[in-house]
């Protein structure tokens, strides 16, 4: 199935998905949680990820955050800057993703390559 059909099926709720294991469900809830920022609708991504959700969906969270109020985007960099300064798990590409996709919105493109250089991913 194609990237944008997959989007448009996940949003419409038009088509059951059965996955064959949780990591695909993450997998499937970070796409469909990117469309949402992609679409400006962060309300839909803060009111849906909860605290006790997966690393993947918490960095989308964090990402959306960000983006959905100016007046938090200083706390939320400071965080992201803590948790970068800790051991950051370079298996979690997600995390990478939206972290580096902060730092270039702060216009630090040094920071956003340094953290997609830690990664694996054909994503970037």
């Amino acid at each position: 199935m194609s990237l944008l059909l997959f989007i448009f099926v996940a949003i419409t709720g038009q088509f059951v998905f059965q996955f064959s294991s949780p990591e695909k469900e993450i997998e499937r809830d970070v796409f469909l949680y990117r469309a949402y920022i992609a679409q400006r609708k962060y309300g839909v991504v803060l009111d849906d990820i909860k605290p006790g959700a997966a690393p993947e969906l918490q960095a989308v969270k964090m990402f959306a955050e960000y983006l959905s109020s100016e007046d938090h985007r200083d706390n939320t960099v400071s965080e992201l800057d803590k948790k970068m300064a800790k051991n950051v798990d370079v298996s979690n590409t997600t995390f990478l993703l939206m972290a580096s996709s902060i730092f270039l919105h702060e216009q630090n493109t040094d920071a956003a390559l340094r953290t997609l250089h830690q990664g694996e991913s054909l994503e970037w």
